[in-house]
């Protein structure tokens, strides 16, 4: 990705990228079986806990695959997700595929509130990761 980042393979279809030392959680997701959606789970989960005041929780779900679609169990992880530490600000960015699906994303996205971590749609990753930097 750039000279100062780094990746690793975290479950099947799920890839963790960091940017900035750490400062901006990437998380490559090509398919949504349970065990991926856990592992995701867990390091958002982590991550936002290290956040301090002082510090904006900046995370991008990157969908590579055009054939993902929602799941009742991801919608419950991704809205227990937003209920966890209400007090940490920052972004979460999604970065998703021009398919059919995109259009239930979207909506998604747009109906989950949260007042310190607002959300954005991108299509492509640099514009995502380049919203979240406005922060750092």
């Amino acid at each position: 990705m750039t000279d100062n980042s780094s990746s690793v393979e975290i479950a099947p279809g799920l890839v963790k990228v960091e940017l900035h030392e750490g400062r901006i959680l990437i998380l490559q997701v090509s398919t949504v079986s349970r065990e991926t959606l856990d592992a995701g789970y867990e390091i958002v989960a982590q991550a936002q806990q290290k956040c301090g005041s002082d510090t904006p929780f900046l995370l991008v779900y990157h969908l590579i695959s055009p054939t993902l679609t929602i799941t009742p169990y991801m919608r419950t992880l991704v809205l227990k997700l937003n209920a966890m530490n209400p007090h940490v600000k920052g972004r979460v960015a999604v970065v998703l595929p021009k398919s059919a699906t995109t259009v239930i994303f979207k909506v998604f996205v747009t109906l989950i509130r949260s007042t310190n971590r607002p959300k954005r749609i991108f299509f492509t990753l640099p514009e995502a990761v380049a919203w979240l930097e406005e922060l750092l």
